[in-house]
């Protein structure tokens, strides 16, 4: 059996394929088009992919082409199509107010988390938007943060402040810059790192817990190495795909 995984983001697409052995076999990053010609874009895409799929878990936060995805999908493959959602989730209760829909990205996200420690998690998915997802024990989804992520706040420099320098997605010695490049370097890196740390230390009091804690995502891979506490899972979203359709319990209804 292979299993396709797709993330759908607003800017980019993520296509991983696991085979039999559980292992990740295809593994590519394309840029989501939202324009009218998205349906040949992306069956060129899937093109690329010379694995027979028997299975497609996909999570998609761009509403404009979700349907589209779903038809081409089910066009192109003669697979089981498992789209992510409250309901595919099952198992899982929120604490969110009004009933409001969690998006398939943070549910997929937190219930491979879930997977992995079996106890309440926090997680941090750094992308365009850097956003925090908090799993309490039992499996409960206890809510979130999203705030402006490095993909933003590098677009919003280059746009706006275009006298300044390019920025290295590296940490600079110290915390205090000598000069613009380490400035911005560390206001970036460190920045972001320590409002991290605040945000969870913060959260953690509020629910009176003690959380593992996960980075995942686009840009993790620049923060990790000075983030201890934290354990670095690149293909989150795509472990929970992939757990959500192996559960024999879920299986056994498709």
């Amino acid at each position: 059996m292979n299993l396709l995984s797709l993330d759908i983001g607003n800017t980019t697409m993520h296509f991983v394929v696991y085979d039999q052995t559980s292992s990740i076999v295809y593994n590519k990053r394309e840029l989501t088009h939202q324009e009218d010609e998205f349906g040949s874009y992306f069956m060129e895409c899937l093109k690329k992919i010379e694995y027979e799929i028997n299975v497609i878990v996909l999570s998609c936060v761009v509403p404009s082409i979700h349907e589209s995805v779903r038809v081409i999908l089910k066009h192109y493959y003669s697979s089981v199509l498992l789209d992510v959602n409250m309901q595919t989730i099952g198992k899982m209760e929120s604490r969110l107010e009004g009933n409001e829909a969690i998006g398939a990205d943070l549910l997929a996200c937190a219930y491979g988390a879930y997977q992995l420690v079996g106890e309440a998690v926090i997680i941090v998915d750094m992308g365009s938007a850097n956003k925090i997802i908090v799993v309490g024990d039992d499996f409960v989804y206890e809510g979130g943060i999203i705030f402006p992520g490095i993909g933003l706040g590098l677009r919003t420099f280059e746009e706006t402040l275009k006298h300044l320098p390019k920025i290295n997605l590296e940490y600079p010695e110290f915390v205090l810059g000598r000069d613009t490049d380490t400035a911005l370097r560390s206001g970036f890196m460190y920045g972001i790192k320590f409002q991290i740390e605040a945000m969870i230390s913060e959260i953690e009091e509020e629910l009176g817990i003690k959380a593992k804690r996960i980075l995942t995502g686009g840009y993790a891979q620049y923060f990790e190495k000075n983030m201890p506490l934290f354990d670095y899972y690149p293909n989150l979203i795509h472990h929970g795909h992939y757990y959500l359709y192996m559960n024999s319990i879920y299986k056994q209804t498709l």
